[in-house]
């Protein structure tokens, strides 16, 4: 894919590391992102960077509290970002 602007992300991982750098450049390409991590405070510390490099106006992140390894909080997750994401969609073409 050569174009992420105006597409949905969905990663793991967000907060730290190479979830991190993934939100950041799909951010500055103009793609939302909806991110989970075991960690709210690393993920509000990704949401300030990609706010601090102001993305393209549209572009949305979320953050989402979701361990991996547990299914009922995957499943919590899918469910919040089907949520947001809808939301998203309306609001940016509506």
């Amino acid at each position: 894919m050569k174009d992420f602007a105006g597409k949905i992300a969905v990663l793991t991982g967000g907060g730290t590391g190479m979830g991190r750098e993934l939100a950041r450049q799909l951010m500055a390409e103009g793609c939302s992102v909806a991110m989970c991590d075991v960690s709210m405070k690393n993920m509000q510390q990704t949401i300030q960077l990609v706010q601090d490099a102001r993305p393209p106006q549209g572009a949305k992140i979320t953050a989402h509290i979701a361990d991996v390894s547990d299914e009922v909080q995957v499943r919590r997750f899918q469910t919040e970002v089907a949520r947001d994401m809808v939301k998203l969609f309306f609001d940016l073409f509506l």
